[in-house]
């Protein structure tokens, strides 16, 4: 099983009133469809879906990353602002794959410690207040993989299992949990593409980005 790295977006296209299937995409400012690709390396795709002009973006990319029907071992994903969130790069790191995204307005992003009390005095500007949560994760354990394993067996979509956890206006503990699961990555993300020259360059040829490698 061949181990690489993938690109996904989607694409609107335009089309007629009469299709079933065209809706208004308020991003796009248009009628028509949305289809959500993986592409390999060699720019060959690997898989496609037809997503809601409303759909989750990172519920896309989860799913087309593990159930792509082909033999590849997907390890990292490149994905624009709209196929990432902090949930996106929980669960990537549930089910063993790293998410890498260009992130627009990256210098509001905040960065958080792995404990309590620890200082650091450079990166002052862009720290949290707060750390990591760990004992809401090692609480909640259980239940994130349990609904990780879930979506790598297939046996419920990522997208439904968003939907899940946000029909009430309480969020989820289990669904916090992969909030903070996320927090940690993407943190320790941003501190490698800051440290990192070998990951900023795929990162910035990865869609036309800016000169930090983000829109």
């Amino acid at each position: 099983m061949r181990q690489e790295r993938e690109t996904s977006d989607s694409t609107h296209f335009g089309a007629w009133d009469q299709n079933l299937f065209t809706e208004w995409h308020s991003r796009h400012g248009g009628r028509g469809v949305l289809i959500y690709w993986h592409i390999e390396r060699k720019s060959m795709v690997i898989h496609s879906q037809l997503l809601s002009c409303t759909a989750s973006e990172v519920a896309a990319m989860i799913q087309g990353a593990i159930h792509h029907g082909t033999e590849m071992d997907v390890k990292a994903n490149y994905v624009d602002t709209h196929g990432q969130s902090v949930v996106g790069f929980g669960l990537t790191r549930l089910l063993g794959f790293d998410l890498l995204p260009r992130i627009k307005r990256i210098n509001h992003i905040r960065l958080y410690p792995p404990t309590r009390g620890e200082e650091f005095p450079n990166l002052a500007p862009a720290m949290a207040g707060r750390s990591i949560d760990w004992e809401l994760i090692a609480a909640q354990y259980d239940d994130v993989i349990k609904y990780a394993t879930s979506i790598k067996s297939n046996a419920a979509s990522t997208a439904a299992i968003l939907r899940r956890f946000h029909r009430t206006n309480v969020m989820h503990p289990t669904y916090q949990a992969m909030q903070e699961i996320g927090r940690a990555q993407r943190t320790i993300l941003t501190c490698r593409y800051l440290r990192l020259a070998d990951l900023e360059r795929p990162l910035a040829a990865a869609g036309g980005a800016g000169p930090l490698g983000y829109t």
